[in-house]
């Protein structure tokens, strides 16, 4: 059966129901953690909160001043897993489609999900592959998860897919022991920037740029990619 739970709409209603965002978080991610569907509705001053399937994106979010109404059941309509073997070559293809990110070879692909499926993530839609995330740990840096690419297809942006993925390889016993997580980024992309700069805040923890690769390591003009890390967390 579908449950669905209606978070309150409004600040003032928020004030008059007595409890805080915060504390409407905590209800809203007991009953995600227990299978519920998540819908809310925004608009302007509206509190919003996204929930995945195995972790939760838990943001308080600005709503837009028409009132719209958004379903969030990422729990029914996403799955987030590692990667297999047989992934590769569809991985391959979101990249290539987005347009975005470095397109890599599909050996490349193939070698991820065989030798790096622990801190890899897929989101399927249907059945299709709707998101990835490709990361490793640096033997020298146990503690420390590097993230290489986060690819969201056009469709479902917006959706904080790319968070939820994130969430989902922390989550995970591999990364117990991480504190800390590195990703690079090209100045170009702020959408990529803004979404580690989320999981910062719910992490409760810092970005901070630690470096760069300058442009003149790259051949045909690529651009610099600035070295982030987050944490300790």
């Amino acid at each position: 059966m579908r449950r669905s739970l209606w978070v309150s709409h409004t600040k003032g209603e928020q004030q008059r129901q007595g409890s805080s965002p915060t504390q409407q978080c905590k209800t809203i991610c007991c009953l995600a953690l227990k299978g519920t569907n998540l819908e809310y509705r925004r608009r302007g001053g509206v509190y919003a909160i996204r929930a995945g399937m195995d972790c939760l994106t838990r943001n308080l979010l600005m709503g837009k001043r028409n009132e719209q109404t958004f379903v969030v059941s990422l729990s029914s309509q996403l799955h987030f897993r590692k990667p297999q073997l047989t992934d590769g070559a569809a991985i391959w293809s979101l990249i290539h489609d987005i347009e975005v990110l470095d397109l890599n070879s599909s050996y490349c692909y193939l070698m991820l999900t065989s030798y790096f499926r622990e801190t890899c993530v897929i989101t399927e839609s249907g059945e299709h592959v709707a998101g990835f995330v490709s990361g490793f740990i640096p033997p020298d840096k146990p503690q420390t998860l590097f993230i290489w690419q986060v690819a969201v297809e056009r469709q479902s942006r917006g959706m904080g897919i790319g968070t939820t993925m994130l969430q989902t390889l922390l989550a995970r016993d591999v990364c117990r022991s991480v504190k800390y997580l590195e990703t690079t980024v090209s100045p170009s992309n702020d959408a990529s920037r803004a979404m580690f700069l989320r999981l910062a805040r719910e992490l409760d923890t810092e970005m901070k740029s630690v470096g760069e690769f300058s442009s003149t390591l790259f051949p045909h003009g690529h651009e610099s990619e600035q070295l982030l890390k987050i944490g300790p967390f």
